[in-house]
């Protein structure tokens, strides 16, 4: 009995634990409402002291992009005004917002930055199905393609 409670409660852990980018209104630092109707996400943490960073949302990250990929960034060390100030001067034109409370950092267990999760959508929602840290936008672009061609959507 005591190991079906265990299963039981791992089995509801692990099925709640599967993160999921329907779950929260997602809105840009301009306001902008940030709609999922792509069979990917990238989401890009990213911050303004990391030149990494810099150049992955300068020279990488637009050629990611694609009718099948919808990209986000999330920005963790800057105010909203700041970001969009970043944002401008940088000529960057990423859809990005503000994780000021650590919010998503904690939920998707994002430690460092450059971080990059891709979502696949699978039965109508948007399950994490890869997560990579660091400055290889290469492998994250290689990574990228291969979900795209291996996964077909389930809608």
């Amino acid at each position: 009995m005591a190991s079906k409670l265990i299963f039981t409660a791992l089995l509801f852990f692990v099925s709640t634990a599967k993160a999921n980018l329907d779950e929260f209104q997602i809105q840009d630092v301009q306001k902008n409402k940030i709609e999922f109707k792509t069979s990917k996400v990238l989401v890009y943490f990213w911050a303004t002291w990391c030149p990494d960073c810099k150049q992955g949302l300068r020279q990488k990250l637009p050629s990611l992009g694609g009718p099948d990929v919808t990209m986000l960034g999330v920005n963790t060390d800057a105010t909203e005004d700041k970001v969009i100030d970043y944002l401008k001067t940088e000529k960057i034109t990423l859809p990005s917002l503000v994780d000021r409370d650590k919010a998503l950092r904690k939920k998707y267990s994002v430690f460092s930055v450059p971080t990059a999760l891709v979502f696949k959508k699978d039965k109508g929602q948007y399950i994490l199905s890869k997560t990579l840290v660091g400055a290889d936008l290469d492998e994250l672009r290689a990574e990228l393609k291969n979900e795209i061609r291996k996964e077909p959507s389930h809608d």
